[in-house]
């Protein structure tokens, strides 16, 4: 290995990227790849991976490399990716420092440059650049034979995680990304960079295999994340969400918009919805400006309109109900508390979303709540870490990533070593700072159930004021079949290609429309239905608003007028 005062490109990578140093793994990971090696390097977020790309084209410029550059002395990056949102905003970032950057597919009107190979940085997802046979003859091309230098893959747990199912019977969320290993044969001699922030020994050399990286140059970080205590708790099946999260709303409620960033993730879509549903129907409208919730579904728009606020430490979300999706692609700021609502499939997953807390150093907490349902198809490692009662939690974790705690850290480790420290009268072990607020006691636990009636329902007093007579039995069975209809519609309406559930998309599950039942008589506007029923559009909220004031208003009179004729029965 060069000593590091030998990299004659690195005084050209600090000027052209305004930064005081390039530190070691960085170096050495450019390094690598100048060289002609594959390169795999797992540091925490935050931790300058994409330097080491963005910074190819200067560091290959300035050094003599195996091949000749090309036009103007710059070589050709592929870049592949997960989501659109983070091709956008490293696109932006690499034009504004006078580079040439596009991503695939973004711009009809760019797509004869990109074939002539014009651009500096081709950012692509692997379905694009994979199944679409126009780019795969473009990389056959002598102009791409000859201008790639580096294929690089981001968010590389994804190849994995999304590329791969869980069991036999399920199919991948995308499949393409565990296809990646085609632009090997697409592109011979070219080295591949592989980067995440989590990715376990197992993992990282089951990535390896798939992309076909072979004699690869591996460096990684020790990921322990010291500001964040760690802690475990198993709830009954039958517990209510509503108690499972009475912190959550309790907390909310007094501090508003000064409540603790929080990020609640979900194991999946159906329970993002229906834990969102519930923040809806205990919350009164003022608050829910405070929540929201996002996942692949969820319209771009509102993305971004999160995107931004998650980006600002003051921002007005504080609490975000989130699946996956939500795990990359958001410069998340000022987030505290990371909960998971039941455990993810592997470590990695769980480790890359709980560091999305303290990301300033501050005092953070991740808190993961399960039960026995959600146990299932987990991974060795996550089903151990979820199971265990006795050890350190932080050092077991590592133990998956060949790593230690870096202190000995006590009260502010985890919950186990909380209970098993002796350390009273410790300055070092004080933990005033150290109580997360879901283990604040909660002073308002007998204040009684004679006001919480309408609460329960997420109505608020002006609602319950016109609550009229429950609907009669026959009003109830035209009204379900009724929505039944109406949801089989809507289902028919989704994409057939999406792999979930139809009801998941749209928000009209079974349970929902025992709910909108139960509830009709309280539902009298499209605010109310999309406040309180947990359908994902107002689009929806609307359609099943007609549906209750055609059936309601139609047996209100046929109740009337039967009224009339009760002696005509015989």
């Amino acid at each position: 290995m060069a000593a590091a005062s030998s990299y004659m490109w690195e005084d050209s990578v600090q000027q052209c990227f305004g930064i005081d140093r390039v530190y070691d793994h960085q170096k050495y990971t450019i390094q690598d790849v100048l060289d002609g090696r594959d390169a795999f390097l797992s540091v925490c977020t935050g931790g300058g991976k994409s330097l080491c790309y963005m910074a190819y084209p200067v560091a290959a410029a300035a050094q003599y490399s195996r091949r000749q550059c090309g036009p103007e002395g710059h070589e050709l990056v592929i870049v592949v990716t997960a989501l659109t949102a983070i091709m956008i905003e490293q696109c932006q970032t690499l034009n504004s420092l006078g580079f040439t950057a596009v991503c695939l597919g973004d711009d009809g009107n760019k797509e004869e440059d990109i074939i002539e190979g014009k651009f500096q940085f081709i950012f692509t997802s692997p379905e694009s650049i994979l199944e679409n046979v126009k780019w795969r003859g473009m990389l056959r091309s002598s102009t791409y034979q000859r201008r790639t230098g580096l294929i690089v893959i981001d968010e590389a747990h994804t190849v994995t995680q999304w590329g791969q199912s869980s069991t036999t019977e399920d199919q991948p969320f995308r499949p393409w990304f565990a296809k990646l290993g085609e632009l090997r044969s697409l592109l011979p001699g070219i080295p591949v960079l592989a980067l995440t922030a989590t990715a376990s020994r197992m993992r990282r050399k089951t990535i390896k295999d798939l992309l076909g990286m072979q004699a690869c140059a591996e460096r990684t970080e020790n990921p322990d994340r010291t500001n964040i205590k760690l802690f475990v708790r198993q709830r009954n099946s039958s517990e209510p969400v509503r108690e499972t999260f009475e912190w959550c709303l309790n907390v909310l409620t007094s501090e508003e918009i000064n409540c603790p960033r929080t990020l609640i993730f979900c194991k999946s879509i159906s329970d993002c919805s229906k834990l969102y549903m519930m923040f809806k129907m205990q919350l009164p409208k003022t608050l829910m400006s405070h929540v929201s919730m996002f996942h692949s579904q969820t319209p771009e728009k509102t993305k971004e309109k999160l995107r931004s606020d998650m980006s600002v430490v003051a921002g007005q979300v504080r609490i975000l109900v989130c699946t996956s999706a939500a795990g990359m692609g958001v410069n998340y700021a000022g987030v505290t508390h990371v909960v998971h609502y039941g455990p993810p499939q592997e470590i990695d997953t769980l480790l890359q979303q709980q560091g999305r807390a303290g990301r300033s150093g501050e005092q953070a907490y991740n808190i993961l709540f399960f039960n026995n349902r959600q146990l299932r198809n987990l991974s060795p490692e996550m089903l151990h870490y979820v199971r265990n009662e006795g050890d350190c939690r932080r050092s077991l974790l590592l133990s998956y990533y060949a790593s230690i705690p870096k202190d000995n850290m006590k009260h502010r480790c985890c919950d186990i070593c909380e209970l098993q420290c002796n350390c009273v009268g410790e300055t070092q072990c004080d933990d005033s700072d150290c109580i997360p607020v879901f283990l604040t006691p909660n002073e308002d636990d007998d204040n009684g159930d004679s006001d919480d009636d309408d609460e329960e329902e997420g109505l608020t007093a002006d609602s319950a004021d016109h609550v009229i007579d429950l609907p009669n039995e026959t009003t109830i069975q035209c009204l379900t079949t009724s929505l039944k209809e109406y949801q089989h519609e809507m289902s028919l309406e989704i994409d057939s290609t999406i792999v979930v559930k139809p009801e998941i998309i749209h928000g009209i599950t079974d349970d929902v429309i025992t709910y909108i039942v139960d509830n009709c008589a309280r539902l009298h506007t499209p605010d109310d239905v999309l406040a309180n029923c947990g359908v994902s559009s107002y689009e929806y909220a609307l359609g099943i608003h007609e549906i209750l004031n055609k059936i309601l208003n139609t047996h209100e009179e046929q109740a009337n007028n039967d009224s009339d004729y009760l002696d005509m029965d015989d």
